[in-house]
């Protein structure tokens, strides 16, 4: 794709295409509002289109990889994952744009820095969080290496990039596997070199502690530079060697917990949240003084200057001249409108009557540009989320609003603190979800735990905002009564007989203001 070239009258070609297995990636400017994006093009087999890319037609498993791989950064994107920002087709070859990473690659990053147990720890817990959250989407990368970990230069942070070869635990996953089992030698689990087609998500902590030896050591786990055949042998019977041997003076508990994330059989090996979570006794400290000597990016940032949780776009231009005639699907969004078009639009959503209006669909166009501009750990857009969902679930009979919960739900479990407004949405997106799914067969019990969970924690959101404590508690009470109303006959729900321990609950609730 050549410098300068226009995609779909929106995308503005700016860099040579870097090209991998499965793409072509370039750095490119949206002119909606001149952010600075990644365009990603599906380029067939690498040896198969070495001379003439472009006119090499794609293959059936070819595209359903990529169109699951544009699946993937629509439902992952966020903390640890570049945003999906729009996909089509330009010339018929299929492309995805991402959120633009400012900064370099690990593999780069190996190549031009000094080892450090510091950034070593860094970058592997937040990439151990990273895998924790899409493990969680029943989701495994298959491909942790050093070239797909991308590190922003600003602040330090790490992200996971390419889902190309991502697998999916549903029916159709291996129906896209093809050839040798996927992976980089050098970070294949045992199990993969053994032939293992379906992975669980321990294949990607092994990949991790490899990540994690090469940083702290200096050099990969096994050393076979002439044979991939030795490599693979090592990988699948040579006792990995300890860090506290290759490098005196390591720590040994920290040594002990890469081995145990370099077992041999899968089993054996923690799961990537709590590998994350033993890790951080060790990680850089406020206040703790550079890495010596220096590196770039600085990895330990993130833990030695941590800033508010915010998610982190592409850095802007400065708009030119007059007011572009390009506008972005949806139509621009300023922090203003924004705000008024939530405060209509919870009033037709949950106000008297509840009708469907034309400011809550409006927000759901909304959304999309939102989160590209503020990005979505934003308290606004975080309660767009919500009444979008809400919109869906109430007026849409709950297409697509289940899913919508379940994103909220899942990037802020454990990061909204109590008092927060994050906690707030939090808490209603929870309640959505209890809402969607108390009817289902074989859910109530679940539902109705959840409901008794929320309404304890209520008094811990915010009293103010839309979300706030007035709308958690007229939730929790709709919801109350009509679970209290079982609609199957002499059902043997412990919770429901007698419904006086769902009255327990409610009775027990603060009034609005109160904690």
């Amino acid at each position: 794709m050549e410098r300068g070239k226009i995609v779909d009258g929106r995308f503005r070609i700016d860099g040579t295409p870097s090209v991998g297995g499965m793409g072509a990636v370039c750095r490119a400017t949206d002119l909606t509002d001149n952010s600075v994006v990644a365009v990603k093009f599906l380029i067939p087999d690498a040896a198969r289109s070495a001379l003439d890319g472009w006119s090499v037609e794609p293959t059936l498993t070819e595209l359903r990889r990529f169109e699951r791989e544009i699946r993937l950064y629509d439902r992952l994107g966020g903390e640890g994952v570049p945003f999906l920002v729009h996909h089509g087709r330009f010339r018929r070859r299929p492309y995805l744009v991402m959120q633009y990473i400012e900064g370099t690659d690990l593999r780069k990053y190996l190549n031009t820095n000094r080892r450090h147990v510091g950034v070593a720890v860094s970058v592997a817990v937040q990439i151990l969080g990273t895998l924790a959250r899409v493990h969680e989407a029943d989701t495994v990368h298959r491909d942790v290496k050093p070239h797909n970990i991308l590190l922003e230069n600003a602040t330090g942070r790490a992200y996971l990039g390419d889902f190309g070869i991502a697998l999916l635990t549903d029916h159709d996953a291996t129906r896209y596997t093809e050839g040798q089992t996927p992976g980089t030698m050098g970070y294949k689990a045992p199990e993969v070199l053994d032939g293992e087609e379906n992975p669980t998500g321990a294949a990607d902590v092994y990949a991790v502690a490899c990540l994690f030896f090469e940083l702290a050591a200096g050099r990969p786990v096994f050393v076979h530079p002439a044979s991939d055949i030795q490599m693979a042998q090592a990988h699948l019977h040579e006792p990995p060697p300890c860090l506290d041997r290759v490098l005196p003076g390591f720590p040994s508990q920290l040594a002990d917990l890469v081995d145990w994330m370099l077992a041999k059989d899968p089993a054996r090996r923690p799961s990537a949240r709590s590998a994350a979570e033993a890790l951080r006794p060790y990680l850089p400290q406020p206040d703790d003084p550079e890495p010596d000597p220096a590196v770039y990016p600085d990895l330990t940032l993130p833990f030695r200057r941590p800033a508010p949780l915010v998610h982190h776009e592409p850095r802007r231009a400065a708009r030119q001249g007059g007011r572009s005639r390009l506008r972005r699907p949806g139509g621009a969004v300023d922090r203003d409108g924004l705000k008024h078009a939530l405060a209509t639009a919870y009033d037709e959503i949950h106000g008297a009557g509840s009708v469907p209006g034309p400011v809550a669909e409006r927000l759901t166009e909304l959304l999309s540009p939102a989160q590209r501009r503020w990005g979505v750990f934003d308290s606004d857009v975080l309660t767009a989320r919500v009444l979008v969902a809400d919109r869906e679930r109430i007026h849409h009979e709950g297409v697509g609003a289940d899913k919508r919960y379940r994103d909220v739900v899942r990037d802020l479990r454990g990061v909204a603190q109590p008092g927060e407004p994050a906690f707030a949405a939090l808490l209603a997106a929870r309640l959505g979800l209890v809402e969607c799914r108390v009817s289902l067969p074989g859910q109530r019990d679940e539902a109705l735990a959840e409901w008794a969970r929320c309404a304890a924690q209520v008094w811990s959101a915010p009293v103010d905002g839309l979300l706030g404590q007035r709308h958690l508690l007229s939730l929790i009470r709709e919801l109350g009564a009509f679970m209290a109303e079982c609609p199957e006959r002499d059902c043997s729900h412990s919770e429901c007989r007698p419904p006086e321990l769902i009255e327990v609950v409610l009775n027990d609730l603060p009034e609005a203001g109160q904690g």
